[in-house]
């Protein structure tokens, strides 16, 4: 029964694990793309006009994507410094007697 015990919370270790690193990379990207985004929003009839701010944007949109990308790849080696544990539902229903139950034994 230990040895089950241990081999469930190595499972819940890795799925834990697996699961919170695919959402911080995705709340990364998110946060990557959704600022660009804003920034053409914004500014894009600039970038438009001007073939010379649109060669700048480039540049640190290109800068941008880069930073993000390799911070999302050091996601997962910063993780291994931690134990990860997913917390799993556990239910549990209880049934009390009554009077009522009793009557008819």
């Amino acid at each position: 029964m230990k040895k089950y015990e241990e081999l469930r919370q190595q499972r819940l270790e890795r799925i834990g694990e697996d699961k919170l690193s695919k959402l911080v990379k995705k709340k990364i990207e998110t946060t990557m793309i959704g600022s660009l985004s804003t920034f053409e929003k914004h500014l894009g009839y600039i970038l438009e006009e001007n073939e010379e701010f649109q060669n700048l944007y480039n540049k640190a949109r290109s800068e941008i994507l880069d930073k993000g990308n390799y911070q999302v790849r050091n996601v997962d080696s910063d993780f291994k410094n931690f134990i990860v544990k997913e917390k799993i539902r556990h239910y549990e229903f209880r049934t009390t007697d009554t009077q009522e139950d009793h009557k008819n034994d």
